[in-house]
């Protein structure tokens, strides 16, 4: 089996087990890297994905960061799922370029990456491997910052942290839009 060491300098992420993990096949996501770089121009399409995608995990940050002992479970359950829930429509939101694009700035029509990559030897699975791959690092990176905000705000205002404090930014942040990305990625293979 061949290493994936060209693909990893490459792309500058040290994901070796991630493509263990999913399984990866190292010739078909280097056509999806050399693909995805081609395209990656500037359009308004993926730039407004991306700011919209970062508007609303910010939205979704400022609930996250109110330390984990001000929250009322049994009041508050709402906001707590409003709060992870608003990660993950940030994160699918933000990882949209990886799936729809026009082929004219004036033109409405939306096409998706599936309909082209038909025609490249890549399998879908490898596509929804690719894109995992994008957004699992995001999430990893997104579940420390707020890890950090939230134990710092806990700090300043109770002057100590509990389990919660570190449990509401893993969970909500890693774990349940890590798995619910897993599970939209391959429900999709099922279609």
């Amino acid at each position: 089996m061949k290493s994936n060491e060209g693909s990893i300098k490459k792309s500058g992420n040290n994901m070796k087990w991630l493509d263990r993990l999913l399984r990866a096949d190292d010739r078909q996501q280097k056509l999806l890297e050399a693909f995805f770089n081609e395209y990656k121009t500037w359009n308004w399409g993926d730039l407004g994905l991306k700011i919209g995608g970062w508007f609303v995990i910010g939205l979704s940050m400022i609930f996250q960061v109110v330390p984990w002992q001000s929250w009322d479970i049994k009041a508050d359950r709402f906001m707590i799922f409003m709060a992870v829930y608003l990660k993950m429509v940030g994160i699918y939101v933000f990882m949209g370029g990886y799936e729809t694009f026009k082929e004219n700035p004036g033109e409405q029509k939306v096409n998706h990456f599936g309909d082209i990559l038909k025609y490249v030897p890549v399998s879908m699975r490898q596509l929804a491997v690719f894109r995992l791959k994008r957004a699992i690092p995001l999430c990893f990176k997104l579940s420390v910052i707020t890890l950090v905000f939230q134990v710092t705000c806990a700090l300043i205002a109770y002057h100590g942290i509990t389990a919660g404090n570190i449990l509401f930014p893993l969970v909500g942040t890693l774990i349940i839009p890590i798995a619910g990305g897993i599970i939209v990625e391959y429900t999709r293979l099922l279609r």
